[in-house]
C-alpha cells in the first residue's frame, strides 16, 4: 500500500482540523517571530525590499506598459526605483501585513 500526501485548499474533516489547528497556530507564531527578527536584523527598508520591492516594481511597470510606456520593463533593473517604491509603500505594507495577520 502506498501513502500519498494530497494538497487541498480546505480541510473537510472536523477531527483533522482540530488536530491541525495547534500545529498551524505554532507555525504562524514562529513565522511572526521570524518576521520580527528579520526586520531587526535587516532593517525595515531592506526587509520590505526583500519581501515586496520587486513585486511592487513589477506591478507599476506592468501598469506603465499597459499605458503605452514601452520602456517601463527596464525599471525592473533600476534598484533605486525599486527602493523608492518600497520606501513610499512601507505604511501600506505594514497595514496590509497587520490586517493579514488578523484575518489569517
Amino acid at each position: 500500500m502506498n501513502l500519498a500526501v494530497r494538497v487541498v485548499d480546505e480541510v473537510r474533516s472536523f477531527m483533522l482540523a482540530k488536530a491541525l489547528a495547534p500545529i498551524v497556530r505554532r507555525l504562524l507564531d514562529a513565522l511572526q517571530v521570524t518576521r520580527e527578527l528579520m526586520i531587526y536584523v535587516l532593517g525595515e527598508v531592506n526587509y520590505w525590499l526583500k519581501e515586496a520591492g520587486r513585486v511592487l516594481a513589477e506591478k507599476v511597470a506592468g501598469i506603465a506598459q499597459s499605458w503605452g510606456h514601452g520602456s517601463a520593463h527596464e525599471w525592473l533593473r533600476d534598484e533605486g526605483f525599486i527602493k523608492y517604491l518600497t520606501i513610499i509603500s512601507i505604511p501600506h505594507l505594514r497595514e496590509a501585513e497587520r490586517l493579514g495577520s488578523i484575518l489569517g
